[in-house]
């Protein structure tokens, strides 16, 4: 009787490892492939034919040249991506917040929230239009260009949220996004990073 149980146990084990181990996995990739092929390869971007970075995953740009993403709990590292786990209440919270408003050189009140905060994944590829038109005034002066060029710029690669959050909805910019097109029609652009 324990050997059949065991025989029941083994076949249902190799049936289930071989159809959601195997099978499932394999029908998932092939149908991410087949109908999101570029989300599926984790939508690349190339320039010159080599990559430079992904619009899914934010990336970490520090020159005053370029849009800066939203604050990463793990220095943009997809292994340790997430969140802080602060709350606004903690003071660990309330510390990281000043200092990344006095890093920015403003008063907390005045700058966007998303340039303050991490976001759950800690890789947001997007920040809010709020936060483009909060460093266009840096970026102008380092390249030497009209804001109104910047801001149109933001603003034709602005994206509307709707749904559930109309009809206020917020509106996003990819900031890789951004800084691609910096580098492709702004004056005196350079590799971006």
């Amino acid at each position: 009787m324990v050997i059949s149980h065991l025989t029941s146990a083994a076949r249902a084990l190799a049936f289930f490892s071989v159809v959601f181990g195997m099978a499932y996995p394999l029908l998932m990739t092939a149908s991410a492939q087949a109908l999101f092929k570029e989300q599926a390869n984790g939508s690349i971007v190339l320039k010159d034919g080599a990559p430079v970075g992904s619009l899914l995953i934010a990336q970490k740009f520090t020159s005053e040249r370029y849009f800066h993403a939203r604050p990463s709990a793990g220095d943009y590292a997809t292994v340790a991506s997430g969140a802080s786990n602060a709350s606004p209440s903690s003071p660990v919270f309330k510390e990281a917040v000043e200092k990344r408003a006095a890093d920015l050189g403003a008063p907390v009140p005045s700058v966007p929230f998303d340039m303050l905060t991490t976001s759950g994944s800690g890789l947001d590829p997007h920040i809010s239009r709020d936060a483009a038109l909060f460093q266009l005034t840096r970026i102008a002066a380092a390249r030497n260009v009209p804001e109104a060029d910047l801001m149109r710029l933001i603003e034709a690669k602005a994206i509307p949220l709707s749904g559930i959050f109309a009809p206020a909805a917020p509106v996003i910019v990819n900031v890789l996004e951004l800084n691609l097109a910096l580098d492709a029609g702004v004056q005196g652009a350079g590799a971006a990073r």
